[in-house]
């Protein structure tokens, strides 16, 4: 049904296309299934103990497989304060702001070295332990993101670290797969209007998720159609910011960001990456002069 309206919208309202709101809704029906299946959910918990098996400050429960079915899911119990008990933590020894620092830590290693991460990341699914440790729980929706997603954040971060609208306009186009935008003069005009506004802001005092957030009307405005898992990242960077801010008012995101966006870059341009790019660019080339003397012969054959 949802489905059937946001099609019906799209033919409608044509500008909504730039929205992917068919994708949204299609992406959102295979979450809510998969959360319904809890087989899936343990599979999602054990990945998550897998990335964070040498992280002291993040706890995923174990998952009791021999009793866990497709309707039921058994994990170790876990208990602890919740993120809004701030007296209760301090009395009990505990700092908010390494809570607030270490749950940062978590959903941006989820995010910019895994490209998987837990998606409603509401305080809810937070218990706060000893030694200032987070216990995650709840992995029924997750979002998974491409190399090409984690790229675009790293660059969006760099550009607005450096306030260049260049490079944040490379980043927009790039995950919206526009190589080459006519109106790329234009759009690098309004990204460099919404910087300005942010120019007399020290980069650690910035709102990263609505800076993004503008970033994205911006591309609407355009007409630019932007990959329905960048909304589950925007909602899960915006919850995790709120969920810093209210342990730690003087948490930083954007500070936070920056060393694993640097950390991606230069990943993307290690010896490894580009001999693997050469590779592929020679593989694609040999394709193309192999294959292109018999695609000609079959177009010519179909003129005539």
């Amino acid at each position: 049904l949802m489905k059937f309206i946001a099609q019906r919208a799209v033919k409608e309202y044509p500008g909504l296309a730039a929205v992917d709101i068919v994708g949204f809704v299609d992406e959102f029906g295979t979450t809510i299934m998969q959360e319904m299946d809890y087989l899936n959910e343990a599979s999602n918990a054990f990945r998550f103990a897998e990335m964070f098996r040498e992280i002291p400050y993040c706890k995923i429960p174990k998952v009791y497989m021999d009793i866990s079915t497709k309707k039921i899911l058994i994990l170790e119990y876990v208990d602890g304060f919740k993120p809004e008990q701030l007296n209760e933590m301090k009395a009990a020894g505990l700092d908010p702001k390494i809570v607030a620092e270490n749950g940062t830590h978590i959903l941006l290693k989820m995010i910019l070295q895994h490209g998987f991460f837990q998606a409603d990341p509401h305080p809810g699914n937070f218990f706060i332990q000893g030694n200032n440790r987070l216990a995650l729980v709840d992995f029924g929706m997750v979002g998974v993101l491409k190399p090409a997603h984690m790229n675009f954040l790293a660059n969006f971060a760099i550009g607005m670290a450096s306030m260049n609208a260049s490079i944040v306009t490379g980043a927009l186009l790039a995950i919206c797969e526009k190589k080459f935008y006519h109106d790329r003069t234009d759009l690098e005009f309004s990204i460099q209007e919404m910087l300005n506004r942010y120019g007399y802001l020290p980069y650690e005092k910035m709102d990263f998720s609505l800076m993004l957030n503008e970033c994205v009307q911006i591309m609407l405005k355009y007409q630019l159609r932007l990959p329905s898992s960048i909304y589950l990242l925007l909602k899960s960077l915006a919850t995790i910011e709120k969920f810093g801010y209210n342990l730690d008012p003087d948490i930083s995101l954007p500070t936070l960001i920056q060393p694993y966006a640097e950390e991606l870059v230069k990943q993307k341009f290690s010896v490894k990456a580009i001999a693997n790019g050469l590779y592929d660019t020679v593989k694609d080339y040999a394709d193309f002069i192999r294959d292109f003397p018999g695609e000609v012969n079959q177009i010519l054959y179909r003129i005539k």
